[in-house]
């Protein structure tokens, strides 16, 4: 095996580890070790709702009341980014160099009050000037062990990219990159790149003011609303509160969200969180366009779910999730058109004579596989379902041993910077090393010395168009948030990682 390909197999290991944790439904609730400074003491009774049902809505300026399930951690590093419980408390309670403005598409300072970057885009400073907070030393000292030991998913992307980080002679944090990336600021804005103090302390705007098996109170260290936290072991329990007026918004289970949205008005809006699957540019039934683009007729994107997954899980035409920071709206024609007669027409004989391999790794993914597999079927193929291990389906896909497999990708920060350079970049199975791919990397390459954030998400919106052109992609599904909100908690954002801005 040549460099090249030892290279590209591990990154695609690593991907591949990253599309397992997709699928999984979050972390086990367990007891939490706090961090030492702070203060623990127990709330001897339950507080009388301050609203009730059916009763004006009062304002949510002044305190605002979650229900949640305790998560096993909030340290941002350790949190699944699959369970908004999680989430939610970690970001309150920590805070990254800078963050993202939900509400207007750009991001605002955080621990860092400017940023700023060289004419490559290769070296980027940020300013930590309220060291009451978070002192310079201590957020490389973070990134040093995030980048030693990185955490299980899509930051691997990112931390792989950077080469240093240190602080120079003025007292700023400066990060040294491999190679240009205008989109980095952005991209430090996620969540799981948080900068976590000494012993686990907290660095974002509020603070533990009292914690107990039933509720922790979180107060804010500036005009931002208390937050009080009623741990409930579910999210029923928690919807239970919310529709008895005792919470203001819940974390709920993906059953209830029906009856929130009929009973509160509650919109549920998508994360960046997908699932699709790849036709496989390097096995030779699948190896054209015109090839793709004949599964791409023969397969009902829009009849994958078939009511099999929960409320949570949408069917989705792209994955780029409309919540994301520079998502524009793509035309589906592609992976929307469905015609098995026109497909079974375009199928050549030898095509017909193969058994088509459709790869997949979660359990919730094979009954999609057999969709898959029916549509082919009625377009006159024969197929089968494989499924495999992580590290046998990355073998299958670089040996063009399967034509379809499943992919997934959950963002690791609220821009579409995070999803397109990494699925469709040179370490992605999605991306061919063929000369029809060019304007893809081309794009890709213009995008990352773009610093304009609106022009570089006009070329990474152009690079995922070209992706879906040559037929690479088959879009499921998208995940959408749980928390169900009262009209009174109606203004509270949830950004595409399925944080809360508390900040209006």
């Amino acid at each position: 095996m040549g460099r090249w390909a030892q290279v590209r197999s591990a990154l695609i290991a690593i991907l591949m580890v990253t599309l397992a944790a997709v699928s999984c439904t979050g972390q086990e609730p367990s007891a939490l070790e706090l961090p030492q400074q702070t203060t623990v003491v127990e709330v001897e009774e339950q507080v009388p709702p301050t609203s009730l049902p059916f009763v004006e809505p009062e304002s949510i300026d002044s305190q605002v009341r979650l229900g949640l399930t305790r998560p096993a951690s909030f340290l941002p590093n350790e949190v699944s980014m699959l369970d908004q419980n999680a989430v939610i408390i970690s970001d309150l309670l920590y805070d990254g160099v800078v963050e993202a403005d939900p509400t207007a598409e750009t991001l605002r300072p955080a621990l860092a009050s400017e940023w700023s970057h060289d004419d490559n885009f290769t070296t980027w400073t940020f300013t930590i000037e309220n060291e009451a907070r978070v002192k310079p030393s201590m957020v490389v000292a973070h990134f040093q062990r995030l980048i030693s030991s990185p955490p299980s998913g899509t930051t691997a992307f990112l931390l792989g990219s950077i080469t240093s980080v240190s602080v120079d002679e003025e007292n700023k944090v400066v990060f040294e990159l491999v190679g240009p990336n205008a989109g980095f600021a952005w991209m430090l804005s996620g969540l799981q790149f948080s900068v976590v103090g000494n012993d686990g302390a907290p660095t974002g705007r509020y603070r533990i003011d009292s914690d107990s098996d039933e509720r922790m109170i979180l107060d804010a260290i500036d005009a931002s609303p208390r937050v009080i936290v009623n741990w409930t072991p579910d999210g029923l329990e928690a919807y239970n509160m919310m529709t008895l007026g005792q919470l203001d918004a819940a974390v709920v289970d993906p059953e209830d969200i029906p009856d929130a949205k009929l009973r509160f008005g509650s919109a549920f809006e998508d994360l960046s969180i997908s699932k699709f699957f790849v036709l496989n540019p390097r096995s030779e039934l699948t190896s054209t366009t015109a090839g793709r683009k004949s599964f791409h007729l023969a397969i009902d994107q829009a009849d994958m779910l078939d009511k099999r997954l929960p409320e949570s899980v949408v069917s989705a035409s792209s994955i780029l999730a409309t919540s994301l920071a520079g998502t524009n709206e793509t035309d589906c024609e592609l992976v929307c058109q469905f015609d098995a007669v026109r497909a079974e027409a375009q199928f050549g004989s030898d095509v017909i004579a193969t058994s088509i391999r459709v790869g997949v790794i979660w359990p919730d993914q094979y009954g999609v596989g057999e969709e898959i597999a029916e549509d082919l079927a009625d377009a006159g193929l024969s197929s089968e379902v494989v499924e495999v291990t992580n590290e046998k389906l990355s073998e299958a896909v670089f040996d063009g041993d399967v034509e379809l497999f499943s992919f997934g990708w959950i963002a690791g920060s609220t821009s579409i910077d995070a999803v397109v350079p990494a699925v469709l970049g040179p370490s992605s199975p999605v991306e061919p090393s063929t000369e029809e791919a060019a304007p893809i990397r081309e794009l890709l390459a213009q995008a990352a010395i773009t610093e304009v954030d609106a022009d570089r998400w006009k070329l990474l919106n152009e690079a995922y168009e070209v992706a879906l052109e040559l037929g690479l992609i088959l879009p499921i599904s998208n995940e959408t948030h749980r928390l169900a909100r009262t009209p009174a908690a109606k203004e509270l954002v949830v950004r595409a990682d399925g944080s809360i801005d508390m900040l209006r």
